[in-house]
């Protein structure tokens, strides 16, 4: 995959992906959980501090937009605080009828990124699935894994009798599709978690992230104390050179004698 000019459009966070469908949508990770959460909280509530047992929770983006757009722009500050809890369910941007089918492309794709560079990342990520009216089908399935875990939303679905017959029938169709197991599951489950291995060693061994133990600040207080030392090397080199080349001047050892004061 080429790389554009900056990395604008982040496709450093699909590296290592599968691209499935016509649209080559980045296959999001199988997910299976080996404890259920007690309870779901969504992105912006899981960023007070009165939160508690983390372990036992699940984090899902089922709210508007403009709140996680943060996440988007800046994932890798996020990633110390996914790993906090049990599960994260993959970012849900909005998908809708009534909006341009190139803008439903591009959050479905960024659902897609952001799922998958977590998972690289140590967080447990469970595939948010969206299902969309009928003429979306030929698409919008893509990129989601087989015999996995999934996270499904029933917000703005279930408002008016034809609304909820459309989402029961999508959501049957769905689960056909993702519980049933497909030839090479294991597999891509096992390439899937031999890249996350990988990823974790490089970040040990780079000393960018929170499991080398060393911070930010302590890398940067050493920086700084490594750099006073030195400071403190070359002045008193200096010191001695001055010293050595005024001792030459004078033609020996001799301190220089003090003036006395006129009386």
């Amino acid at each position: 995959m080429g790389i554009t000019a900056y990395d604008t459009m982040r496709e450093y966070m699909v590296i290592g992906s599968t691209l499935d469908g016509k649209f080559q949508m980045p296959m999001m990770p199988r997910c299976t959980l080996d404890k259920i959460p007690e309870d779901s909280l969504d992105f912006e509530s899981s960023l007070a501090r009165s939160v508690r047992g983390h372990k036992n929770l699940n984090v899902h983006f089922y709210i508007d937009d403009y709140k996680y757009e943060r996440v988007w722009n800046q994932p890798e500050k996020y990633i110390d605080h996914f790993r906090c809890f049990n599960s994260v369910c993959a970012p849900d941007f909005s998908v809708s009828p009534k909006a341009p089918f190139p803008v439903n492309l591009w959050n479905k794709y960024r659902n897609h990124a952001m799922a998958w560079y977590f998972f690289l990342r140590g967080v447990n990520i469970v595939p948010a699935v969206g299902i969309y009216d009928r003429d979306s089908y030929d698409w919008c399935f893509d990129g989601y894994p087989t015999g996995s875990t999934i996270a499904v939303s029933t917000v703005g679905r279930i408002r008016n009798k034809e609304s909820r017959a459309e989402f029961a029938e999508g959501f049957k169709d769905v689960t056909g599709f993702t519980t049933r197991k497909k030839r090479g599951t294991d597999r891509q489950r096992e390439r899937e978690e031999k890249l996350r291995e990988s990823v974790k060693t490089e970040r040990v061994a780079t000393s960018v992230d929170r499991d080398t133990g060393t911070s930010r600040a302590k890398r940067k207080q050493a920086y700084d104390e490594l750099s006073q030392g030195h400071r403190k090397r070359v002045k008193h080199k200096t010191k001695n050179i001055l010293k050595k080349h005024y001792q030459d001047s004078r033609g020996g050892n001799d301190r220089p004698r003090k003036r006395k004061k006129p009386t």
